[in-house]
């Protein structure tokens, strides 16, 4: 029995179904692939994005608070400067005055102990020993009133260098002066007392100390007698509570992500494990050191272990679960910590993980939705060449079936009949291909263009984080010189925070554009000329700011230098060019044109006093007209000035750079 081959319809069904399984086979496998591997590599930049973000954020917060204890070390050594002239100019302290006893009280156990000391002498006038402040205190009431934080005179007590408040402005608990409150050369357990042992070595201690009952930032310096023998202490000194102030208005209203947060707290001695600036300030002062998670774990401990360790620029890494009040329940949670030891600090950046992983969601459900269009792309080409293969395998073998069904009649009666076998469906079942074809290409872009949103995002959050940073470092720049003392180091520094400031403006309008493409340069002037007039309002007394015409929109690479451009200008005017003694009220003018090449020409000018004759482009001895030029040569501007009425600068450029 033979057995019947298949027909030559149903051989070129199978041929082109085949075909099409394979084929579909091999795209399924293929982007399953390409997207298993790109969700891996997405996955790692996206963890070392979040990483870098957190580090940045730690490492601003460490800065900015290391910049606050600079500038206050800096003004309370020019403090105990002050203070070591005034006692000077009192005619100098001596210990000769008649014996006074006192009940000395060490500030950090309590404990008392009477001493009979020689009376303590300013000028030859004896400082008392009413705690009572109301009642006057020779010396150290002038010279607190003078420069504004507390002053203190201690006296050694013995050989072993306890020394004794004799003299001070420092309040205790209920209000009185700590007078009669010592600090002992040797602690509880037996440790040096840091202060006492520096100045016992000859020299002085400036930093943050225990005085009386509360942490204060201070400076010390030994008093000698005449034959340089150490008998006493100057001090001066600020609560710390006041430099942490100013560092939580700029640091509990940061926010990562949607609830993560910043948070400072003590690492050593009793107020280890304490809140010091905690989530929107509601828990500062707070002790978590017993604070246990859902899984037993104690938080707090592990915060302070790991972050002890830590020297100067190192970061460490911690993962726990927390749960705040008012929260339903605990989330896990990533925190990025440093240790500023001078201040007993350790700083946390922290979020919580199902926050960050809206990103690597977005991630993933784009690489499913791709995967997804492939797979119905490979259903669809798979049916629609079945479909075609049988309406193909039919318009071949109909008129085949009928020339052979011709030719068996034609052996029976010899008799032949013509056969009418058109192949014009072939042309149709090809178009129909193309058609199927063009389905899967329409899958794949829709793939490439979920991939290219995606991408979109990320840039959009470079831009973002960039301007963050920016401003992170324009607080910086005002803070160093709101305490500054130097007022050319002042100049300097608020120069650098205009232009750091138009920079992050610049980077702030990209990443809010629509397209990523390009800044609208009559916005950022109308933004930035705004800021300046804020930033210095008292150097003149009254100035109307005028934007005109249609701004260009620049890319990143020309908004940059333009935008420098307009903000060096324009802070020139508002500094030099209406000094209130001459002019009441004045203008600048910012306008947007086109030249009649075709080129952007832009015009900034002021109807001030004018640039002093001795003031040029490239050497008028000053950084910001150095840089006009520099930064006009960076778009390929011609630059024009103009001194008749007042400064008058002009630029033509293109669009990119010439």
């Amino acid at each position: 029995m033979s057995i019947r081959s298949p027909s030559l319809g149903i051989r070129l069904i199978a041929l082109g179904t085949g075909s099409a399984i394979i084929t579909a086979a091999a795209l399924f496998l293929i982007a399953a692939r390409l997207s298993s591997s790109y969700a891996e590599l997405a996955q790692e930049r996206v963890d070392a994005l979040i990483i870098q973000d957190l580090d940045h954020i730690t490492t601003g917060v460490y800065n900015l608070v290391q910049s606050v204890g600079y500038s206050y070390s800096a003004e309370l050594s020019r403090s105990l400067r002050v203070t070591r002239s005034l006692l000077l100019k009192a005619g100098g302290i001596r210990f000769s005055g008649p014996a006074v006893s006192w009940t000395a009280t060490d500030q950090f156990s309590g404990r008392e102990r009477v001493v009979v000391l020689p009376g303590a002498l300013v000028g030859g006038k004896w400082l008392g020993t009413d705690p009572d402040p109301a009642v006057p205190s020779p010396f150290v009431d002038e010279a607190a009133e003078l420069i504004g934080i507390t002053v203190t005179l201690f006296q050694r007590m013995d050989e072993e260098g306890n020394m004794l408040r004799v003299a001070t402005t420092v309040p205790k608990a209920d209000g009185s002066r700590a007078i009669g409150t010592f600090i002992p050369a040797t602690m509880s357990d037996g440790t040096k007392n840091p202060v006492v042992a520096a100045i016992l070595g000859g020299g002085g201690y400036t930093g943050r100390a225990m005085v009386v009952d509360e942490w204060y930032l201070t400076s010390y310096e030994p008093l000698r007698s005449e034959n340089g023998r150490i008998v006493g202490m100057l001090y001066v000194g600020q609560r710390q509570s006041v430099a942490e102030d100013e560092i939580r208005a700029v640091i509990v209203g940061m926010r990562i992500g949607e609830t993560g947060y910043v948070f400072v707290m003590s690492g050593r001695d009793e107020q280890r494990g304490h809140y010091i600036i905690s989530r929107n300030g509601s828990r500062d002062g707070e002790d978590i050191w017993d604070v246990v998670d859902p899984d037993g774990r104690f938080v707090a401990r592990d915060i302070v272990d790991a972050a002890l360790v830590l020297r100067h620029g190192e970061i460490a890494t911690i993962r726990y679960r927390w749960q705040n009040p008012g929260e339903s329940g605990p989330r896990r949670k990533i925190a990025r910590l440093a240790y500023f030891a001078p201040w007993d600090w350790i700083i946390g950046s922290s979020a919580y993980e199902d926050e960050l992983d809206i990103n690597r969601s977005v991630l993933e459900e784009g690489r499913i939705r791709m995967f997804i269009v492939m797979a119905a792309a490979g259903i669809l080409i798979v049916l629609g060449v079945g479909i075609s293969s049988a309406i193909i395998a039919r318009s071949i073998a109909k008129p085949l079936g009928a020339l052979a069904g011709a030719a068996r009649t034609y052996t029976r009666s010899e008799e032949w009949k013509s056969v009418d076998a058109h192949s014009y469906e072939e042309v149709s079942a090809l178009s129909s291909a193309y058609d199927a074809m063009a389905g899967r290409i329409r899958g794949t872009v829709e793939g490439f263009r979920a991939a290219l949103s995606q991408k979109d995002a990320l840039l959009r959050e470079v831009h973002h984080r960039v301007k963050n940073n920016l401003q992170i470092l324009v607080s910086l720049l005002g803070l160093q010189a709101k305490f500054s003392t130097d007022d050319e180091a002042i100049a300097v520094l608020v120069d650098f925070e205009d232009r750091v400031r138009a920079m992050s403006q610049i980077h702030e309008m990209v990443y809010e554009s629509p397209d990523l493409a390009g800044v609208d340069m009559r916005e950022f002037a109308r933004i930035i000329a705004g800021a300046l007039y804020q930033a210095h309002r008292e150097r003149f007394a009254e100035v109307d700011v005028l934007v005109e015409g249609e701004g260009p929109s620049l890319d990143l690479e020309d908004a940059i230098p333009c935008g420098l451009l307009i903000n060096e200008i324009v802070s020139n005017s508002f500094r030099h060019a209406f000094p209130p003694d001459r002019i009441g009220r004045g203008s600048i003018l910012i306008r947007f044109s086109e030249a009649s090449d075709g080129r952007i020409r832009l015009r900034v000018s002021d109807d001030g006093i004018g640039l002093p004759a001795d003031i040029e482009l490239e050497c008028g001895g000053r950084l910001g007209m150095t840089l006009i030029p520099i930064l006009a040569a960076q778009i390929g501007a011609d630059l024009k000035l103009d001194r008749e009425a007042g400064v008058c600068y002009t630029l033509i450029f293109k669009r990119g750079k010439a």
